[in-house]
């Protein structure tokens, strides 16, 4: 579809004046959004949409490390736009009209990145509270109780292992504070090291031996592959040699 299509999608799903009208909310609404998305989730959206609703949502300045609240965001387009009557039904609208251009999957994928509150706006029906990875890693290990330092060991030496972008954007799905442990923010390089020193690395950091140490990092992948979409890990495996299948669930 074209850029007159989508207007036209958003203008006859939500009670606007005119079309000029539309168009200004869409593009703000989508800006909005983009702030608040990893970079690698705002340009898979960007993909689906037609310019100038694509540039809108990838090419932003300031992004947001973690998402702002439902409240923060709805107010932030409502004064962009003066917006002044029923906000949210206005962008549940906009977002509706993405959806069915964009395919509900696609918008899935960015919704997984907000909190649960989004769901009131975003299409696609409300958004179960989110679980945080070490929730995840704990209902699903059996790691005698060791699992906070397992998990934070595993996804630190993973960050240094990916370049910063990637973590990020891998982070973006991990909610709680597993987000802050798998970037490196002092270097964003990608590490150059193989798997055992992988293994090296998380036994020094938690203080087991590296028998231990592999186990940690083999059940606390296997909760990554879970949590994070197919389609994120398979741009971060690219940037792992394939040896790394040995210890990561996730690499082939």
């Amino acid at each position: 579809m074209s850029e007159q299509e989508f207007r036209n999608l958003v203008q006859n799903a939500a009670p606007f004046d005119s079309e000029e009208q539309a168009d200004r909310v869409a593009r703000a609404a989508l800006s909005r959004l983009g702030k608040n998305l990893s970079e690698g989730e705002a340009f898979d959206l960007a993909e689906h949409l037609p310019q100038p609703y694509a540039s809108a949502v990838h090419e932003v300045d300031d992004r947001h490390r973690s998402p702002e609240s439902l409240g923060d965001y709805v107010d932030a387009v409502a004064d962009e736009v003066g917006l002044l009557e029923e906000p949210e039904a206005t962008l549940r609208g906009v977002f509706a009209a993405v959806a069915e251009y964009v395919g509900e999957d696609e918008l899935a994928n960015a919704r997984a990145q907000l909190p649960s509150e989004y769901g009131a706006i975003v299409a696609g029906g409300e958004v179960p509270v989110e679980e945080t990875f070490l929730d995840a890693v704990r209902a699903e290990t059996s790691l005698g109780g060791e699992e906070r330092d397992a998990a934070q060991a595993t996804l630190e030496v993973l960050g240094q292992r990916l370049t910063r972008g990637e973590a990020e954007d891998l982070a973006a799905f991990l909610h709680g504070q597993a987000t802050q442990w798998l970037v490196d923010y002092e270097d964003p390089a990608a590490g150059d090291f193989g798997p055992d020193e992988f293994v090296e690395r998380v036994a020094a950091r938690t203080d087991v031996p590296e028998s231990t140490a592999e186990t940690y990092v083999e059940e606390v992948s296997g909760t990554l592959e879970r949590v994070v979409p197919d389609d994120e890990l398979d741009r971060a495996t690219a940037q792992i040699a394939d040896e790394y299948g040995k210890i990561l669930t996730f690499v082939d």
